[in-house]
């Protein structure tokens, strides 16, 4: 086998790797809910060994604990549940990682140098046609389909973390020390007086270059939407929205003026898929 035959095997295996613990992720907090971050690694890294030490075993292999990249290995443990590696093409070394910006996870591809990435560019384009790769771009419909908050958009300073829903990320609990620790905790036990939700309009079409008030049938200003595009998957308008209390209740009524028109829609759980 050449070298840039097994370069390109490594690279599958790595990528088959990834997917098959995106995966393991996937189910485990589908099981349960409230798995914390730590559970994820033990149960990764109790799998690993068993699917590694089975495989070496079932091809006779040795184990081999040694490495070229003894910093890079101990980084990659501790940096584990993003997962990446260095591979090589033409020569030239570049850094695969499991990260990236959509609902299905991804990879993304650090390149050395412009006129390397772009022969790597090429060639992944000329092993993808017969899957018919094209370029892509962040996608707002997905985005806010799959709830993925954008910091600036959906919610800025003025907001907590209690109140955009990452309870599950602020320990109070714990002896760590940090920066609005104290007002946090006073938030919690006094309770949040606004909270994100998903807003479904029956309209098809939107244009919201900033935000936009959400009233009730008294005209009462309940709300504020702060993203909002059209889905093809509910053939209507969807959008995340920062509901005062008490209205933030699911299927709550509300109504908005949406490129000229009075529109009216209901109050949803986050993500909308």
């Amino acid at each position: 086998m050449t070298s840039a035959q097994s370069n390109s095997k490594g690279i599958l295996f790595i990528l088959i790797g990834m997917a098959l613990f995106s995966i393991q992720d996937a189910l485990i907090k589908f099981i349960y809910e409230d798995a914390a971050l730590y559970e994820l690694y033990f149960g990764r890294t109790f799998v690993a060994l068993i699917l590694l030490v089975g495989y070496l075993k079932f091809s006779k292999q040795k184990i081999n604990l040694k490495t070229h990249y003894p910093f890079l290995t101990i980084i990659r443990v501790i940096c584990f549940f993003f997962g990446f590696s260095f591979f090589e093409f033409e020569g030239v070394q570049h850094l695969i990682a499991r990260s990236g910006w959509s609902k299905q996870g991804g990879y993304e591809v650090y390149v050395q140098d412009t006129k390397s990435g772009q022969k790597l560019y090429d060639h992944l384009f000329e092993a993808g046609k017969e899957f018919n790769v094209k370029p892509g771009c962040p996608n707002l419909i997905e985005r806010i389909e799959s709830g993925l908050l954008s910091y600036g958009n959906d919610f800025d300073n003025n907001d907590n973390p209690l109140e955009c829903g990452f309870d599950q990320y602020v320990s109070l609990d714990s002896e760590i020390n940090f920066l609005g620790k104290e007002e946090l905790k006073k938030v919690k036990l006094e309770g949040i007086k606004k909270k994100l939700m998903g807003i479904k309009f029956d309209a098809k079409e939107v244009s919201l270059s900033g935000s936009l008030d959400l009233k009730d049938e008294e005209d009462n200003i309940i709300g504020e939407l702060r993203s909002a595009c059209y889905s093809p998957h509910f053939e209507k308008v969807i959008g995340i929205a920062m509901m005062k209390k008490p209205y933030w209740e699911v299927s709550q009524g509300v109504k908005a003026e949406i490129n000229g028109n009075i529109c009216t829609g209901i109050v949803c759980d986050l993500p909308f898929i």
